[in-house]
């Protein structure tokens, strides 16, 4: 069974205020529709496997399992389902609306609701 769903016609009166706030905080005038393009940034993605595999070829003196023992987010499980679990607990409160699926406003529901759905 999934979790509760929450209808999107809860979160129009939200999208409403937000769309006001917009509207207020660029002096009453709406949008002009233009595009902005987005920012490129020209700064090259973070690969951690390889920062890790250069660090320790440098020979810092750490190990692999001296940098897991002073990592403060223990990953000692086998990958699957607890990865999700320790997302949800780490990331989110239990009152917080998760989006998790392909559409939105179908799949919305508690990030406790969420977690239960996956202990089970």
């Amino acid at each position: 069974m999934n979790p509760p769903l929450y209808p999107v016609q809860e979160f129009r009166p939200v999208a409403r205020l937000i769309g006001r706030t917009v509207s207020n905080s660029n002096g009453g005038q709406r949008p002009t529709g233009r595009r902005h393009a987005p920012h490129r940034s020209n700064a090259p993605v973070f690969n951690a496997p390889e920062y890790l595999r250069r660090l320790l070829a440098r020979g810092d003196g750490a190990s692999e399992a001296e940098l897991w023992e002073l990592s403060p987010v223990r990953l000692d499980w086998e990958p699957g389902p607890a990865d999700a679990l320790a997302i949800l607990r780490v990331l989110y409160r239990p009152e917080d609306f998760i989006f998790v699926g392909q559409r939105y406003g179908t799949q919305v529901a508690r990030a406790a609701d969420w977690i239960a759905q996956i202990m089970r």
